[in-house]
């Protein structure tokens, strides 16, 4: 909900969380969309598999 608010009110972009309706939020805002830090993984595969799917 608050990145709509933060594109109605004429943001150049919008910063948010990687979370499960990423895509959704991506889709529906007419904005760029910057992904804040995510959580600590145990390996380099975890970080780069979110980065992969932050990215689709």
């Amino acid at each position: 909900m608050a990145s709509k608010v933060e594109a109605e009110i004429g943001a150049d972009i919008v910063k948010t969380y990687y979370c499960f309706y990423l895509e959704k939020i991506t889709k529906t805002r007419p904005i760029p969309i910057g992904i804040a830090g995510g959580p600590k993984f145990k390996t380099v595969k975890e970080a780069l598999e979110l980065t992969y799917n932050a990215m689709n």
